[in-house]
């Protein structure tokens, strides 16, 4: 089942970090696991220390982990480890100590898919805050997932704190779809600006289908004015048909 997951997805990724900014600096982040179909990006709080770190490990954790049948959420235990790890045993100043037990915050939204013998899929997300899932076919959306307009962003998402020793509250979607479909993550930036491009009847998905695979080739900002400067990522997943033997 594995490699017939991995053989019928193709994925990509591209990023940039905010303008005057350097990599460094970018405090996204986003993960795939074709083997497991598990996708997941996510954008750090700017606000709170070690938000890039955070991020990471968020979609890093989600896209290894597998939920077992007692827990859908076994990957944010591992999240939650794994940031904690990053800081033991270093000297650090005392401020950073404290920025450390204060928390660091993320928005995130991570993808689940299965594929059918028949070639159909079933796809199931999880987010919390506006990283946004956009389901396509023949370069049409059929849905946008945790926000459909573009007015519903705002200044003050749900964050994920690396504090919690559960997963907070979160919003939840089931999908179906076939071969040829395309699934795209984007961080709230980006979404809000593609949202606000589809409701003008001026879409960009084909544009961003488009890009290559080179990362440096991801230069949206060009595109639009209207963009506002943030870290900007997006992954795209490509539902391929089943390879032949």
């Amino acid at each position: 089942m594995r490699g017939a997951v991995s053989s019928r997805l193709h994925w990509r990724v591209w990023h940039r970090p905010k303008q005057g900014h350097t990599d460094a600096e970018y405090e996204d982040a986003a993960a795939g696991n074709p083997e497991l179909g598990r996708f997941a990006i996510a954008d750090g709080a700017t606000e709170s220390a070690f938000a890039g770190d955070w991020a990471r490990c968020l979609v890093t954790s989600y896209t290894e982990v597998m939920p077992s049948d007692a827990s859908v959420h076994d990957w944010f235990d591992q999240a939650r480890r794994r940031f904690q790890t990053l800081w033991q045993n270093r000297p650090l100043p005392w401020y950073l100590e404290e920025q450390i037990r204060e928390g660091a915050h993320a928005t995130f939204l991570g993808v689940q898919l299965v594929p059918h013998v028949s070639g159909s899929w079933d796809w199931h997300a999880l987010a919390v805050g506006d990283c946004c899932l956009f389901h396509l076919r023949d370069g049409v959306l059929l849905q946008s997932f945790p926000l459909q307009v573009s007015t519903e962003f705002h200044q003050l998402p749900a964050l994920i704190d690396s504090k919690w020793e559960r997963l907070p509250a979160h919003r939840q979607t089931w999908g179906q779809a076939k071969t040829g479909d395309v699934l795209l993550l984007a961080s709230d930036a980006l979404a809000q600006w593609m949202l606000v491009r589809h409701e003008q009847n001026q879409p960009v998905w084909s544009e961003l289908l488009r890009l290559p695979d080179d990362p440096l080739a991801f230069r949206l900002r060009d595109l639009g004015s209207d963009l506002r400067n943030d870290d900007l990522t997006l992954v795209g997943i490509e539902l391929l048909p089943e390879s032949l033997p």
